[in-house]
């Protein structure tokens, strides 16, 4: 399957803020199932590392965006974030 940019892949990125705080962050998720095979792989050998953060290969997921799965994003709504806005606070308690 040809790659769908000669570019590098890249995501979107775009971040709500309201009273001068960041309280969520929304992203484009990667689409081309060449590129994520190739970090599932690259994940998977980290794995034998011993990598903490290693997520299992999901074939199933690149089935579907082999298939035409369309774009997807999504967006982490930070809840402290916004009771310190609720609460008028500019700092975290941390």
């Amino acid at each position: 399957m040809p790659r769908r940019t000669a570019r590098p892949p890249a995501t979107s990125s775009a971040g709500a803020f309201a009273g001068g705080i960041e309280i969520a962050n929304a992203f484009s998720e990667l689409n081309d199932p060449d590129e994520q095979r190739a970090r599932f792989i690259a994940q998977r050998e980290q794995a034998a590392a011993d990598d903490e953060e290693f997520q299992p290969f999901d074939e199933a997921f690149i089935e579907a965006l082999e298939l035409g799965m369309p774009p997807t994003s999504g967006v982490g709504l930070g809840i402290d974030r916004l009771v310190m806005l609720l609460l008028g606070r500019s700092r975290s308690a941390r």
